[in-house]
């Protein structure tokens, strides 16, 4: 018996999605768990997989159309066999254009004038489109330089790698950066915020994570999260939203990591992390960070987080200012440790909720924590 094909729910905060790619075409074999389709939330890019196996029936959406979440798409089931047509969605409106056709790229070089390539469908494989997608490729632009369809992955490469003549190439804005753009926009405008720096002696977290390499893998990250969470215990404050009549204060801290991809930044949420060792939240970032990487099922892993850690020590960057991710009222930025084992911690805070000394005595506590690391490991579950 066919089996139906539904449109999973992008995340909290989407009910619609656009279709990206099919993977597989209408007579395909397809085995369950082969992936059938990329699609493109508010928030990042997903693979969806096929949970039945047999033949790709019929589809009902091509790349570029917006689904809503919980349709219809298309059905797998015996070759040959009848799907019900009376299951058939209705014809949907002019779909919107895929982030590739839906803003043509417009190669601009030196004293030449050029003209924007046609529009159209351009077709590539999908060796050609990853290819693409890792190194921010529109393939429109690898068509405007003569390459014909469709695209495979050695048209791609030889125009990554022989691309000297272009001064210039606009990159289309994609449904997830733009969304980024106006979570963004929205945080510095609405949010009256202050921030405040603090400086940790990171030597003995050092060596406590340098011994615990030998019982678990436990990351800078993992340490300073498991410290932030106990700092809330005496400043709740910290893990509250702004609801306009009312200041809503989480009982558990949803710990936000920021991670970033090709396709835009993503923040996987570790729930309840107060209530986890450090042991567990080590496991749990780690799984997190491998889940949004794949771009496999992460709607409900990036959404509900109550505070948010972005940490830039990884590419030598001292100290830097993040901007607080609505509805949070916190995040924080964390620097590289440097040759004298400090390290800057600069939290960005909602003035509305948290007031200058709340925001310091707890930037104070954390820092106690950390340099106590051992105090970390009598704690929690």
């Amino acid at each position: 018996m066919a089996t139906r094909i539904i449109m999973p729910a992008g995340g909290q905060t989407t009910d619609e999605v656009v279709l990206r790619h099919w993977h597989k075409q209408v007579g395909d074999a397809v085995v369950q768990g082969d992936i059938l389709f990329d699609v493109e939330t508010d928030k990042a890019v997903l693979e969806i997989e096929s949970c039945a196996s047999g033949v790709l029936l019929t589809r009902y959406y091509e790349e570029g159309a917006s689904v809503p979440a919980k349709a219809l798409v298309a059905w797998v089931g015996a070759a040959g066999e009848a799907v019900p047509a009376a299951d058939a969605p209705p014809a949907p409106a002019p779909a919107a254009a895929s982030a590739e056709d839906e803003y043509r790229p417009i190669l601009v070089k030196p004293d030449a004038a050029v003209e924007p390539p046609a529009r159209g469908k351009v077709t590539a494989s999908p060796a050609a489109r990853v290819l693409a997608r890792e190194h921010a490729v529109p393939l429109t632009a690898v068509v405007a330089r003569g390459a014909t369809l469709p695209l495979k992955r050695a048209a791609v490469a030889a125009f990554i790698a022989q691309d000297n003549t272009v001064d210039a190439i606009e990159i289309p804005v994609t449904k997830m950066r733009r969304t980024i753009a106006q979570r963004l926009l929205e945080s510095v405008t609405t949010i009256p915020v202050f921030t405040a720096e603090i400086e940790v002696e990171m030597g003995r977290a050092m060596d406590v994570r340098k011994t615990l390499g030998s019982v678990s893998k436990v990351s800078f990250n993992d340490l300073i999260m498991s410290a932030v969470c106990r700092a809330i215990t005496d400043y709740p404050v910290i893990n509250s939203s702004w609801r306009g009549d009312t200041i809503r204060q989480y009982r558990k801290v949803n710990f936000g990591l920021a991670v970033s991809l090709p396709q835009g930044l993503v923040v996987p949420v570790v729930r309840d992390a107060g209530n986890r060792s450090l042991f567990e939240l080590a496991v749990a970032n780690a799984n997190n960070i491998e889940q949004a990487k794949s771009g496999k099922n992460i709607g409900e892993l990036i959404s509900g987080g109550t505070i948010t850690l972005s940490n830039l020590g990884g590419f030598g960057v001292k100290r830097f200012t993040a901007i607080i991710n609505p509805p949070e009222a916190c995040i924080l930025a964390v620097g590289a440790i440097r040759a004298d084992r400090q390290m800057s911690i600069t939290g960005s805070f909602d003035h509305r909720i948290i007031d200058g000394a709340a925001g310091a005595g707890f930037l104070h506590k954390l820092k106690s924590y950390l340099e106590a690391p051992e105090l970390l490991l009598l704690q929690g579950k």
